[in-house]
């Protein structure tokens, strides 16, 4: 019997008989598909099993019900078409009821293909917990490759995360606060999450962008409040002691080429001073260490750890906000000051190369007041305040060439510490802080600011010398003797912007230092650092200067004011009052009431 023909194009085109052809999509199909799945999930990267994993929609129970559907199914099909059963009323063939069932499982497949690779997912509203919890379980079980995995995703999702963080911006003042959304509460938990050690130690290593993509986008929506203090706080300290981190390879002055020029990672983590100063918590922002961690920073790190700061105060110079004082970069600038409190270790010390290191610290802290002192010349809001602010009541009156001030002070008192020998302690005293003082940005009209503010900050230290001595001001009394010379009538034009100071010191000095010898000689001698001594028979302190190619070293004399102790004056005796009938007189001595029964008395 003919069947029926369909001509298209003088072509004759038949219908296939029903249950020709081999099997579209059986049972064994079926198991092999299901055995590659299997294996392709259990073998792939952490990456992709990440994204599987924080699919807006439940894509593992998807998956499962397909799994069990179409086998289901395709077993029961081969076995009812095998037996020969009544078939369907509406006659559905045996290859249809296979191509719908390896439909659905390729379904399945596209929707794993479409998470994994296509269309990965990112953090949002649909699977803000499911992301955070995803993020939770790989940092707090870890595993080869999962790290890297976490910082891609969240590199790639770094948007998304900082918009999240803005629905809990504080209300203006006189508004009820808002509601904070569940994707809010987990992007703070994902952000905290993200601050764990470990974990910033491997993104500098493998994955820096992660670390600056966050940061860009709070700088960019500015989200200056989000939780990024103790994260930016951790990748700081890890990138200061990995010396192959964007710090080391950002260096202007140095060999970096065009990456030291742009300066990605810098600018990044520290170029926005509001998202630095805002996101700080618990004192934790991008330029804040933790005590103890440094303790054990080299030169060169403390000079990674300065270049970070001069970033901060530059975009924080930028405006006139001057006056407005900061708290994360005080707290920098007394990390600074810290590097230098170990100098103290090379007091006594004759070979440079064992000490150093100490001076090169010791340079590192100079160069950044330098860097930071030459910001506040460019910027737009200059100081003209030349006296210094002292008193807790005048504390909101402070500004940044203040705490330079104090942090000059500060180690001035541990450059102080260094006593001998003789060319160690110039080498400190002078070579390094003195000199590095007198350089600061060319003696530039901030440097006339911070000379007159810090000359008078010393008076201020030194003006209980004449009552009583104490090793702190003795010492940089010591230095400045050290530094400055001991002649009254100096002859040429040395440190003549210190002059004032150099009068005052030598004056004070002179009449003064004999009393402190008289009565407290143990600190007396904190005086005698570097090439001063002490000529006890002559009273006068001699400043012996290296001898160079001279037969004999250039000496200076201060000769002292004598001091004697004050003798005790007696007083006359007075008349005594008439004696009693007992013949004894009556003290002086009042009897001691006391108020409380006093009071009693009276009250009954």
């Amino acid at each position: 019997m003919a069947s029926a023909c369909l001509v298209i194009a003088n072509v004759c085109l038949t219908r296939a008989p029903v249950g020709s052809g081999e099997s579209l999509f059986g049972f064994p199909d079926f198991l092999t598909g299901l055995a590659l799945l299997a294996l392709v999930f259990t073998q792939s990267d952490p990456l992709y099993r990440f994204r599987i994993a924080v699919a807006p929609i439940p894509l593992g129970g998807l998956t499962l019900a397909a799994i069990i559907l179409v086998g289901g199914a395709s077993l029961l099909n081969d076995l009812w078409f095998a037996l020969g059963w009544y078939s369907l009323p509406w006659a559905v063939p045996k290859v249809a009821i296979q191509a719908i069932l390896g439909g659905f499982l390729f379904l399945a497949v596209l929707l794993w293909l479409m998470f994994a690779f296509a269309r990965p997912p990112r953090f949002g509203r649909f699977n803000a917990r499911k992301f955070t919890e995803a993020v939770y379980r790989g940092l707090a079980l870890g595993g080869e490759g999962v790290s890297p995995a976490i910082a891609l995703e969240i590199r790639r999702s770094s948007a998304a995360i900082v918009a999240a963080c803005k629905a809990a911006e504080p209300p203006p003042p006189g508004q009820a606060p808002k509601e904070i959304p569940e994707e809010t509460k987990y992007a703070f938990d994902l952000l905290r999450l993200i601050a764990n050690r470990r974990f910033c130690r491997q993104l500098i290593a493998s994955s820096p962008g992660t670390a600056m993509a966050l940061m860009d986008e709070a700088a960019r929506q500015e989200v200056y409040f989000a939780p990024l203090g103790g994260f930016a706080q951790n990748i700081t300290i890890e990138a200061i002691k990995n010396h192959d981190s964007g710090l080391y390879h950002e260096d202007r002055y140095g060999i970096s080429g065009l990456l030291g020029q742009m300066q990605p990672f810098t600018r990044a983590m520290y170029g926005c001073y509001d998202l630095v100063e805002n996101s700080s918590t618990a004192m934790a922002s991008a330029i804040d260490l933790h005590y103890r961690d440094t303790d054990g920073l080299t030169a060169r790190e403390w000079e990674a750890y300065g270049r970070a700061i001069t970033t901060t105060t530059a975009d924080y110079l930028k405006v006139q906000r001057f006056h407005h004082s900061s708290r994360a970069i005080n707290r920098a600038i007394e990390h600074i000051v810290n590097s230098t409190g170990t100098l103290y270790r090379i007091d006594g010390i004759t070979e440079w190369r064992q000490w150093r290191e100490e001076s090169d610290k010791l340079d590192s802290a100079m160069s950044v007041i330098d860097e930071i002192v030459g910001q506040i010349d460019e910027s737009p809001n200059r100081p003209t305040r030349r006296h210094v602010l002292t008193g807790h009541r005048k504390y909101h009156q402070r500004d940044l060439t203040d705490e330079l001030c104090d942090a000059l002070l500060e180690i001035l008192t541990h450059a102080a510490a260094v006593k001998e020998p003789t060319d160690t302690a110039w080498a400190i005293h002078h070579n390094i802080f003195w000199s590095g003082l007198n350089e600061f940005t060319h003696r530039s009209e901030t440097w006339k600011i911070i000379r007159a503010r810090f000359t008078r900050l010393i008076i201020h230290e030194l003006k209980n010398v004449r009552r009583y001595g104490d090793f702190k001001s003795i010492r940089i009394i010591g230095l400045l003797l050290n530094v400055l010379g001991v002649h009254e009538n100096p002859k040429g034009e040395r440190n003549s912007e210190f002059a004032f100071l150099r009068r005052y010191v030598i004056r004070l000095v002179k009449t003064t230092y004999m009393k402190i010898v008289t009565e407290q000689p143990h600190v007396a001698e904190a005086c005698l650092l570097g090439g001063i001594t002490f000529d006890a028979p002559n009273k006068r302190l001699v400043k012996t200067y290296m001898r160079g190619l001279q037969v004999e070293p250039a000496r200076e004399y201060l000769d002292l004011d004598e001091w004697a102790l004050p003798t005790p004056v007696a007083k006359a005796p007075g008349k005594l009052p008439p004696a009693s009938k007992g013949g004894a007189r009556p003290t002086s001595v009042r009897p001691i009431r006391h108020k409380s029964r006093t009071r009693r008395s009276k009250e009954n």
